[in-house]
């Protein structure tokens, strides 16, 4: 039996330098060591728990945190947050509560 996983989730993303933070649509590595955004690699540090900042091939940082619904990264929490076009519809459904984590169906 072969189950198809979705490894899509919504997350906050802010690159270095930039005070503006977004959500969007990122998808998770099978072993949860990067998250792929835009066509990069976002290479996760080795404990990645509780550690937001990530890295790519070439070098450049920003951080990357799922939503949660119990916590928001203070790097978030006081920056004007925009949600970008293609992650609205997710976005709203996560709002909902349409949207629940893997295995809570």
């Amino acid at each position: 039996m072969n189950k198809e996983v979705d490894r899509r989730l919504l997350a906050y993303i802010q690159y270095e330098g930039s005070s503006e933070v977004c959500i969007d649509i990122v998808e998770i590595s099978r072993r949860s060591t990067s998250f792929h955004y835009q066509g990069i690699a976002w290479n996760r540090p080795p404990n990645f728990i509780g550690q937001d900042n990530c890295t790519d091939a070439h070098g450049n940082k920003c951080r990357i945190a799922p939503l949660n619904r119990n916590h928001t990264p203070v790097w978030a929490e006081s920056a004007d947050v925009v949600v970008n076009d293609n992650a609205k519809g997710h976005y709203h459904l996560w709002l909902a509560g349409k949207i629940k984590p893997a295995g809570k169906e």
